[in-house]
């Protein structure tokens, strides 16, 4: 099975950028966190620095963001959203 992001779900805490919405572009650029991931719909649920509620989006609108070292991954996993 090849590696997807679709495969792989970032853990609850996780730090993410939103990338590519095109239903509210003005969430694009902001940083959020995962809450949740509902397998049964295929998104996280993310808070939006700025909203008063989560949002729900797909895998491909998030992108991990930075740790403290710079690095793009979280220090014990091995994996990319």
């Amino acid at each position: 099975m090849a590696l997807k992001a679709i495969n792989l779900v970032a853990k609850t805490g996780t730090a993410v950028k939103v990338v590519g919405v095109t239903g509210a572009p003005e969430l694009n650029g902001r940083q959020g966190i995962v809450k949740a991931f509902d397998q049964a719909k295929g998104r996280y649920k993310v808070l939006v620095v700025g909203e008063s509620r989560p949002k729900m989006l797909k895998p491909d609108n998030c992108r991990l963001m930075p740790g403290p070292d710079g690095s793009d991954f979280d220090s014990d996993s091995d994996s990319d959203l």
